[in-house]
Formats: structure tokens, C-alpha cells, sequence
């Protein structure tokens, strides 16, 4: 996602915003994460983060983040970039949360829009169908999350890709575990 205003005259003419791979504010649930940073139609673009990380980069850039944090505790990213039209500096925010609330899905399907559907009965779910947009917290290994009320007692789960591409009703054992798709089951 990247904002900016254009002029209408081409790339040379755009002020740009800076955005990162993971929204601002969002928790993550591993020992840190890969997060990448973009700042498109800058000509120099420089970053600093709360744990003492620092560098700069041409239109994006991958980097660790949050690494030997503990639960509630927060990172933070500042980026700043520049053209001939600017600059701009944003500063990220992100905290480190407990996963045990949590239910997770390996997606070996390569889902681009994975979304969660739990309930107990019809009155009873965590969203409207197709279900909860769940958060990719491992890339590398396609592992997504969606935390979940440990007090609704839910008892099925459907995973989608925004309701196109289905698993079955599934059993929910109890908060922790991690869907594998290729298995077929929790």
C-alpha cells in the first residue's frame, strides 16, 4: 500500500509516502519478524528502529524486527524519504502479543486473502462470513493467525480465501493449533 499525490506528469513529478509490508499498530506473535519497508519515487530513503537498527535503501527493503521482545512490549520503525519535491518521515509501531488466544493456518495453498470463520452455533461466531481477516506472522512459511475469544467456546472453524477457495468445517480442539492444509486437519 503506498500513498501519494501525482501531478499527472509521470513519475519524476509524484511526492511519495513510505509504507511498510505489516499495518502500524499490528501485533505479531513469533520472535520477531521480517518486515519490508517501501518508499517508491524516493531518491533516498533512511530508517532507524527502536532496536538500535539503522540504514538506508532505494524503493524497498527487508528487514528483522522485534527480535527477543516480550509479550507487550512494542518495536518501532521511522523511515524517512526524500525526492526533489520532499520529504516525508512516518514512525511504525508495532507490539509483541501473546498467541495463545490464537488459531493458525498453514497456507500451502498460496491463498491470496486468507480469512477465518469460527463459530459455535448460528448466533454465536467471530465475524460475518467469509470470517475474520487472518495475519500472515511467517512469510517464509505461509503461517497465518487470528486470535479468537477463549470465552466463546467455538467449536467449528472454516478457513477461505475470502470465501472462494474453502477447507471443510473443521474441529476445533482448542486455541494453539495450526491448521495444515495438505493434512486436512487441525
Amino acid at each position: 500500500m503506498v500513498w501519494g499525490l501525482c501531478n499527472g506528469l509521470g513519475a519524476e513529478s509524484r511526492i511519495y509516502d513510505t509504507s511498510t509490508s505489516k499495518k502500524d499498530g499490528s501485533g505479531f506473535y513469533t520472535d520477531g519478524f521480517t518486515l519490508t519497508m517501501e518508499a517508491l519515487y524516493a531518491t533516498n530513503a533512511t530508517y532507524t528502529t527502536s532496536d538500535g537498527q539503522s540504514g538506508s535503501f532505494a524503493t524497498t527493503k527487508d528487514i528483522t524486527i522485534g527480535t527477543g521482545l516480550k509479550v507487550g512490549e512494542k518495536v518501532t520503525v521511522t523511515i524517512k524519504a526524500n525526492n526533489d519535491l520532499g520529504s516525508v518521515t512516518k514512525t511504525f509501531t508495532y507490539i509483541k502479543k501473546e498467541g495463545s488466544n490464537a488459531i493458525y493456518f498453514k497456507n500451502t495453498n498460496n491463498w491470496s486473502d486468507v480469512t477465518a470463520y469460527a463459530w459455535k452455533n448460528e448466533t454465536v461466531k467471530n465475524a460475518a462470513w467469509p470470517g475474520a481477516p487472518m495475519e500472515c506472522i511467517d512469510a517464509e512459511n505461509q503461517i497465518f493467525m487470528v486470535e479468537l475469544d477463549p470465552d466463546a467456546g467455538y467449536t467449528k472453524i472454516i478457513f477461505s480465501n475470502n470465501g472462494a477457495s474453502q477447507t471443510a468445517d473443521l474441529d476445533i480442539p482448542e486455541l494453539g493449533y495450526i491448521y495444515r492444509f495438505w493434512l486436512g486437519r487441525i
